[in-house]
């Protein structure tokens, strides 16, 4: 994953990485629950 330099002060800052967290734990979830679906 690529961010721009000019948002360091942003993701310095710990709700960014809780927030990214909860993105990329959504998307797995997601991405598993739809495969499992198309395998029924």
């Amino acid at each position: 994953m690529a961010l721009k330099e000019d948002l360091t002060d942003v993701i310095l800052q710990p709700a960014f990485g809780e927030q990214m967290k909860d993105v990329i734990e959504y998307r797995a979830m997601d991405y598993y629950r739809r495969r499992y679906e198309e395998k029924r």
